[in-house]
């Protein structure tokens, strides 16, 4: 039952980069139509309720993580009994999780019934797509334990091509639902059908995998009051995360309202794209990581997390260059000019996604090291610290305030994550190293805002493609500058 960890990696990132495709068709490329038939207003609402149903979502307490974690260890070390009973005991422990999640989700539907003031048929909408996507959120729990099992066994490969099928159904639902003019409710039914073709193909795929252990499992206490035991560290792991990523959309429609919240998430929408593509690779990193601490091959994990920093940091910042020099003109030649906020705001939010993205990386690694518990603290500070400054600086500074929250909470992150993984490295802190990524990063940052501002003041397609393209080169160019000697090695490594 060996299998490649390579080609687990590979196939998951593939799989990965197809499904976020698949997203920048959905969540980008279909606003035109969503706006078509969804007013801007109306639409604000919609992405309210999905940030009230992830903030709830907390209930699930990051469990997978851990799950694949100690599934990944023990398949390493050929303890098949144990993968199985801790699959089987992560079930039991997501069915007593999606109870408490619908109930409290539905009770607390008084946000939309006595906060929102708008008009009843539109506010009986809301409510009925509020209750849509908790059945889609608790099926998204089962879905990612199945494909969670898979993954932790090297197999992610069906997991992959049934989600690909799932959310190209459930675009076309979508889609021909709008066009039959069932409006708001067509999107939250076509993520319903997606998770309905999902869950039910991986189920079917992990009972045919469960079955050749030939081993019987049942509910095994220790293994549940090993999770219980663990719940606050990953609880606060799961809060953190939630109210870092997810919080946006109920602070800006509570403070600034719906309208707002609509300009936000399409200026923001590119971002959202750019983390979920870093994210793929930070997920398909547990699994291997663990594998190779199970083996002992500590050598061999330095070499490779090393490599693994330098490489998403040179590679998001290339993505994330792309969105503050381009995005301003991408968005208003896409929806129109009245649907994007202006180039600072867009500055703010990509170097506040540089540095959320790198702690992403950071706490993959750290949990594929097992260090829950750190990890977990240092997220849900994040996440507190994100709220706190977000709240006053919005009513400082506007919207642009929630940039700024993101940009202080992540770098406050980012330091102590990165001397833990120094720490567990058995690495010192090479002062050389910080400061020439430092400069580099600086000086990239400066070269975009010049683009971004100063080159050129059109806005047509042939501009948008311009940008993109000399902001893309200028960030390479000095990429090789100033990493030489590292793109060097790499080079002679691979010889």
């Amino acid at each position: 039952m060996k299998r490649s960890r390579k080609k687990a990696v590979l196939t998951q990132a593939v799989g990965g980069y197809i499904n976020t495709a698949i997203s920048i068709t959905q969540g980008l490329l279909l606003l035109p139509i969503y706006f078509k038939f969804i007013d801007i207003s109306t639409y604000g609402y919609w992405v309210t309720i999905g940030s009230i149903i992830a903030l709830l979502s907390i209930v699930n307490f990051g469990v997978e993580n851990l799950t694949m974690q100690r599934i990944s260890s023990a398949y390493a070390k050929k303890d098949y009994k144990s993968v199985c009973d801790y699959f089987i005991n992560s079930l039991v422990l997501y069915s007593v999780i999606s109870l408490i999640f619908i109930i409290i989700a539905s009770s607390s539907i008084s946000y939309l019934e006595t906060k929102v003031d708008i008009s009843q048929a539109l506010k009986d909408e809301l409510i009925v797509a509020y209750y849509i996507s908790i059945i889609t959120m608790v099926l998204s729990f089962f879905t990612n334990a199945l494909k969670g099992f898979s993954v932790s066994l090297l197999n992610p490969l069906f997991g992959v091509y049934s989600t690909i099928v799932a959310r190209i159904i459930s675009i076309i639902v979508t889609i021909v639902l709008l066009y039959k003019n069932i409006g708001l409710l067509s999107i939250p039914i076509g993520l319903l059908v997606s998770e309905l073709i999902i869950v039910i193909s991986n189920a079917i795929f992990v009972f045919v995998q469960y079955k050749k252990f030939n081993i019987s499992s049942k509910i095994n206490l220790l293994i549940l009051k090993e999770y219980i035991c663990f719940s606050p560290h990953l609880f606060g792991l799961i809060l953190g995360n939630m109210m870092t990523n997810k919080s946006h959309p109920l602070i800006i429609t509570t403070l600034l309202g719906s309208e707002m919240t609509t300009l936000y998430t399409v200026t923001r929408k590119v971002i959202d794209i750019i983390l979920q593509s870093v994210n793929i690779i930070n997920s398909s990193l547990i699994a291997p990581i663990s594998h190779m601490i199970g083996e002992g091959d500590t050598i061999k994990i330095a070499k490779i997390v090393l490599k693994i920093m330098n490489l998403s940091f040179m590679v998001t910042l290339l993505l994330i260059g792309g969105y503050i020099s381009s995005n301003y003109i991408f968005v208003s030649l896409w929806l129109g000019i009245d649907k994007v906020l202006d180039n600072e705001i867009i500055m703010m939010i990509g170097l506040g996604a540089l540095v959320l993205s790198m702690t992403r990386v950071l706490r993959s690694i750290l949990i594929g090291f097992d260090e829950f518990k750190f990890t977990s603290l240092v997220v849900f500070i994040e996440g507190i610290l994100f709220i706190l400054s977000s709240l006053l600086l919005i009513k400082l500074f506007g919207i642009i305030g929630i940039a700024y929250g993101l940009l202080i909470s992540s770098s406050f992150v980012l330091v102590f994550m990165y001397n833990k993984i120094l720490d567990k490295l058995n690495k010192s802190i090479e002062i050389k190293s910080i400061f020439i990524n430092s400069i580099f990063m600086l000086t990239s940052i400066i070269f975009i805002y010049y683009i971004q501002t100063y080159l050129y003041s059109d806005i047509s397609w042939f501009i948008f493609i311009l940008q993109v393209s000399i902001t893309v080169l200028g960030i390479v160019m000095i990429e090789l500058m100033f990493n030489y000697k590292y793109f060097k090695e790499i080079y002679k490594g691979n010889k």
